[in-house]
């Protein structure tokens, strides 16, 4: 993933300190998919594409992207196929956190069933220190 989509999604999220696994990758899950619905909703319509730049880009090349629409909206650099960079720029980000949010997902429910697990051992461990303790008191 890009690493300043990953800036984002940090930013967005805040602290999970003192959060679960599970509570912490939900938090994530949740910004990510709310970066997505805003990703999606700034997808515009482009006059004209530019036929070097085509989807499904690589993060590196979203990542030289990033740069070129920021290059194009801050200097005087060209504006030629600006709308298209822009549009593409949101739907490439908006595909990469829609695969991340789905690998959360999966993530998520390994960690509620490690949680239950580990949830599981300390009831039994509590019990049988219980049963060791009333032995010993006999």
């Amino acid at each position: 993933m890009p690493h300043f989509i990953l800036e984002k999604i940090i930013a967005a999220t805040g602290a999970t300190i003192g959060a679960t696994l599970a509570q912490s990758l939900t938090s994530y899950k949740i910004t990510i998919n709310n970066l997505i619905a805003s990703e999606q909703s700034a997808v515009r319509p482009y006059a004209i594409a530019n036929p070097a730049i085509k989807s499904p880009l690589s993060t590196p090349e979203i990542e030289a992207l990033n740069n070129l629409v920021d290059l194009q909206a801050n200097t005087n650099l060209g504006r030629r196929w600006q709308d298209y960079h822009l549009s593409l720029l949101h739907t490439e980000i908006a595909r990469h956190l829609t695969e991340t949010s789905s690998a959360f997902s999966g993530l998520i429910a390994r960690s509620l069933a490690v949680e239950r697990q580990q949830e599981q051992v300390r009831i039994e461990t509590e019990r049988q220190l219980e049963r060791l303790r009333i032995e010993a008191e006999q």
